[in-house]
This record gives C-alpha cells, structure tokens and sequence, in this order.
C-alpha cells in the first residue's frame, strides 16, 4: 500500500505525488529528522514531520509552513552529492511543486 498526496479542484484531482509505501515515506521523514538533529536547527519541521501520513490533510496555511520548512531542509541537503542525497531532494522538489500548487488554488494537499 503506498502514499498518495493529492489536490482536488471541485471534484477533479489537479496533482498528485506518490510517495511510495509508507513504509519508505517514514523513512524519508526519518532521514530529515536526523539531519535535523545534526544540524542542531531551532525549527521543529513540525509541519514536515509530524503530521499523520494515513489520514488528513495540509490546508494551504500549512502548506506556507511547510514550503519554509522544505526550502530549510532542502539547503541542508544541497552540498550531498550521493545518490540518496539526490533522491531526497527530488522528494523534496515535488513537494515544494505540491506546496506552491495548494497555495495557489488555495485547496488542500489530501494524504490517501
């Protein structure tokens, strides 16, 4: 069973981004978590790391948070150059898009 974030405009979905399994969605937030730990940052990603991955939502003020909160992670993640390092910030690219598109069409980023 995989993660699929996803915006709807009325009943159309606009976007959409699968995560993978659960299973590797919390092993990117782990991940973060622990460059976070390392890099002894004051924000607590809390947005980002903390929200329920099997139900819910990001509304489009959380999505504001959360764009702060990738760009943080995205900068901490710039200078690694292997093939994880990458992927992760692939990951975090798309859910930049996802972030921006919610803003923009002011609907929510739904966790299904």
């Amino acid at each position: 069973m995989s993660l699929y974030l996803c915006i709807f405009i009325d009943t159309i979905e606009a976007q959409g981004l699968d995560m993978g399994s659960y299973s590797e969605f919390n092993a990117f937030r782990t991940k973060l978590l622990q460059v976070k730990a390392y890099s002894r940052t004051p924000y607590s990603l809390k947005t980002l790391l903390y929200h329920s991955d099997c139900e819910g939502e990001w509304t489009p003020k959380e999505c504001k948070k959360l764009i702060f909160e990738l760009n943080y992670v995205r900068d901490l993640f710039s200078h690694n150059s292997s093939e994880n390092g990458r992927s992760i910030l692939a990951t975090i690219e798309s859910l930049l898009k996802l972030a921006r598109f919610s803003i923009k069409h002011n609907s929510p980023i739904q966790f299904q």
